[in-house]
């Protein structure tokens, strides 16, 4: 619990920029979902069932040309429905903790919060990723981001032997 504690109080300015983030991006949560995650869905429903399981989709699937896309608008879809509100809020969440990771990434490496504040708001308000917050599949994109930043930093502590 300390250790939460006194991360939160290292790191509480980029938590303030976090909120105004989630307040900014807000009035996504109210509207409707894309033409295209409609066809996504129709899509899945059409050739895997309605209430189907995701792990009975082929691992032949996902290596066709979206298969890794579809599938994973499947297992949200198993999540959320097809409730437009939850899926636009696991964007937020997501978009949020890939701009915190980077402001992590970047703050560690140059030793210097104004720099990790700088990079993690620039991409928290940047228009890729406001545009791909309204379309339900893009969270895969975050999630990128996310993993990407874990391992730079991982690989920089293990070739730099530093922290």
């Amino acid at each position: 619990m300390g250790v939460i504690i006194n991360f939160l109080k290292e790191h509480y300015v980029f938590l303030v920029v976090s909120l105004f983030l989630f307040i900014a991006l807000s009035p996504a949560i109210g509207l409707d979902l894309t033409g295209n995650d409609w066809n996504n869905f129709d899509y899945i429903i059409k050739n895997f069932g309605h209430g189907f399981l995701p792990f009975r989709i082929p691992p032949s699937f996902y290596f066709t040309q979206y298969g890794t896309l579809y599938a994973s608008i499947a297992y949200a879809m198993q999540v959320f429905g097809t409730s437009p509100t939850f899926h636009h809020i696991n964007n937020i969440f997501f978009r949020i903790v890939a701009s915190i990771a980077i402001y992590l990434l970047v703050n560690w490496w140059s030793k210097r919060k104004v720099a990790g504040i700088i990079a993690g708001a620039f991409f928290a308000i940047s228009y890729p990723g406001i545009e791909s917050t309204v379309w339900s599949a893009h969270f895969l994109t975050y999630i990128s981001v996310i993993l990407l930043c874990i391992i730079l930093r991982g690989y920089s502590r293990i070739t730099n032997k530093r922290d």
